[in-house]
């Protein structure tokens, strides 16, 4: 899900799941089998599992992308295809495949209102906006606007393997609100997938999405690729040199590309490993500050309230 290019066929269905297998390793099994056959000309897919829902983005030649639908209509699995979107314009999708499942308390029932809503609004929207209403749906607006979006969008990023997610149960805990798991399994053969995750809270003007990386998986482009507009980046430094290294690159890369690139803010250490990282990502091309010292990243409330969050109904 890159800057975009040439323009190309596009289109992005729906349909209700038929699957024996775990979801992500059904959705890996088909990722390995497309990449096995490398047909010439080949389309581009996104597919996305989630609440009992199929959802395939594909873009290409428009043949292609044709056949690409009734062949997801008959092999994925799945059944009752719903087309939410048909246009050309600009390729998004970087690799051949990515596949993506999305975890969230919805029932196929309940999902399915979203996937009608879209059908009526996705003739006017971006394949891409589709696919992250979708795939990473708001439930605290989906109350008030089904399909509503986040008013504010945060990430805390770990340099260290795994990211915060003890942070986030709590924000989960006290407002009530689910954590919801997203795993991305990439285009490469036999690779294995890896995920992140986040916790919607009620903010003044709607909700505010937190967002857990580590930073393993901002390693990778598609990860980079598909993150939405963020307020704000903190980048949890932690102890590890060769790590903050790598994920300042990363930073780097994914901040570079945004039109309206996000504030970063850095928590974790002080001194010299603060110093460094602030060298690093200048390096390549990101201004970056630290948050106030009386604000640890344990206390991920007051943290994100230093770096922007207006949480309250």
């Amino acid at each position: 899900m890159n800057r975009p290019k040439s323009e190309v066929a596009r289109a992005v269905c729906a349909s209700i799941a038929r699957v024996d297998a775990p979801p992500m390793e059904y959705l890996l099994r088909v990722r390995d089998e497309v990449l096995a056959e490398v047909p010439l000309g080949a389309a581009k897919y996104a597919i996305l599992h989630t609440s009992g829902w199929f959802v395939l983005w594909v873009e290409g030649r428009s043949e292609i992308v044709e056949q690409a639908l009734s062949r997801a209509a008959s092999e994925l699995g799945n059944e009752k295809q719903v087309v939410l979107h048909r246009s050309n314009g600009p390729g998004r999708l970087r690799d051949r495949i990515v596949v993506a499942t999305t975890q969230t308390p919805l029932r196929a029932s309940e999902f399915a209102r979203w996937v009608m809503q879209l059908r009526d609004d996705g003739p006017a929207l971006e394949p891409v906006d589709i696919w992250n209403r979708l795939g990473a749906p708001c439930l605290i607006e989906a109350a008030q606007r089904l399909g509503g979006r986040p008013a504010q969008q945060f990430a805390l990023i770990a340099a260290d393997d795994h990211g915060p997610v003890d942070q986030l149960r709590h924000l989960s805990e006290r407002f009530a609100s689910p954590i919801i798991y997203q795993r991305f399994g990439l285009a490469h053969l036999h690779s294995p997938d890896m995920g992140m995750a986040y916790v919607d809270i009620p903010a003044r003007g709607g909700a505010a999405r937190i967002r857990v990386m580590s930073g393993r998986s901002m390693a990778r482009s598609t990860v980079r690729d598909s993150m939405p507009t963020l307020d704000a980046i903190v980048l949890l430094i932690g102890r590890r040199p060769t790590a903050l290294v790598e994920l300042a690159s990363n930073i780097g890369k994914a901040v570079s590309r945004l039109e309206h690139p996000p504030v970063v803010w850095l928590a974790g250490a002080s001194g010299e490993m603060m110093r460094a990282c602030m060298q690093l990502l200048e390096q390549h091309g990101v201004s970056a500050q630290p948050v106030p010292d009386t604000v640890t990243s344990a206390e991920i409330l007051a943290l994100l309230g230093s770096v922007g969050l207006s949480s309250g109904p």
